[in-house]
């Protein structure tokens, strides 16, 4: 199966019929300025800052961006205005910007006046290699940060979905989920490796459909041919993964297990990132992106509107 690229969503972005309303939680950041301001002209987005309007009109001053056709919350609690902003149906996708995240999650789960629902909440990331022309997800990469079994199946789930509406037209082929550890390797010293053999088990016996699911692997054999081939290992995701399933991330809590599923990450991508299972996408950004990396700031929206798209034309 083959997933879509930043290219595919530019392009669905510029077909778009109307603007899609983006809410940013703490809009005083150049990057998000920035982004926003570049989405905006090109019809993508009608953006809405959250925070105080003085420092975001000072610093729109400062980089000189016209901020006609945004609208300003003025607000002391950024995060909690944003999510207002959806609840009240005047925003669609919310955006992070010059905010912390714990401040930003709070808001979004909060029980009285947030977004939560009964799923596991994940963050899945579209990461794009054109040195590789390769396309695949990654969760949880920021959220539930050591997962139960079960909540590993959800997040799953949640990579079938998201997989099933990013792939190219024309692909009928079940997306194939690695379920990621430290090494391919069962040990009871290394639960995670454990929890992959039981997925994979769950996946066989159909209690997990709608893919294939192959685990534990390490990320070489996830991604590269070639690594299946040097250790003799087989199977319909190996070298070829569509989507992998991380039980810890290190970004999120370093230790030795994560440190070796993903010390050989390309070094050169393309990346976005949504946090699934609330009632709407969260998009997140970092602090490291550029401007010319505009994309990953708002392609969030278009993953969003795309995969709504794509569920509300999709047969029964």
């Amino acid at each position: 199966m083959s997933l879509i690229g930043f290219d595919d969503l530019y392009q669905f972005a510029d077909n778009l019929p109307s603007p899609i309303s983006v809410v940013a939680a703490g809009g005083a950041d150049p990057t998000v300025l920035q982004a926003l301001s570049l989405a905006q002209r090109r019809g993508w987005t009608a953006p809405v800052l959250t925070g105080k309007s003085d420092e975001i009109q000072q610093l729109a001053n400062d980089l000189q961006i016209d901020l006609t056709g945004f609208r300003i919350v003025d607000a002391d609690d950024p995060a909690g205005a944003a999510v207002a902003e959806i609840q009240a149906g005047r925003a669609q996708t919310l955006m992070k910007g010059q905010i912390a995240t714990p401040a930003l999650m709070k808001a979004v789960l909060s029980r009285e006046t947030g977004l939560r629902t009964n799923r596991c909440i994940c963050q899945v990331v579209l990461m794009e290699i054109p040195r590789d022309r390769r396309r695949f997800l990654l969760s949880d990469t920021g959220i539930t940060i050591q997962p139960t079994l079960d909540q590993k199946a959800d997040i799953l789930q949640s990579l079938v979905e998201v997989a099933s509406v990013l792939r190219e037209d024309g692909s009928t082929e079940p997306p194939r989920i690695a379920a990621m550890a430290a090494t391919e390797k069962p040990s009871e010293a290394m639960p995670d490796t454990l929890d992959a053999v039981e997925l994979t088990r769950r996946n066989a016996a159909g209690e997990i459909q709608g893919c294939v699911v192959q685990g534990p692997l390490s990320f070489d054999l996830a991604y590269a041919t070639d690594a299946g081939e040097k250790k003799k290992m087989e199977g319909g995701v190996v070298g070829a993964a569509d989507a992998m399933l991380f039980s810890r991330f290190a970004l999120c809590k370093p230790d030795r297990e994560s440190h070796h599923v993903h010390r050989r990450l390309p070094v050169w991508w393309r990346a976005l990132g949504n946090s699934l299972s609330c009632r709407l996408h969260v998009a997140s950004r970092h602090n490291h992106d550029a401007i010319e990396l505009t994309g990953p700031d708002t392609a969030n929206a278009f993953v969003d509107e795309y995969v709504n798209i794509r569920k509300s034309t999709a047969p029964c």
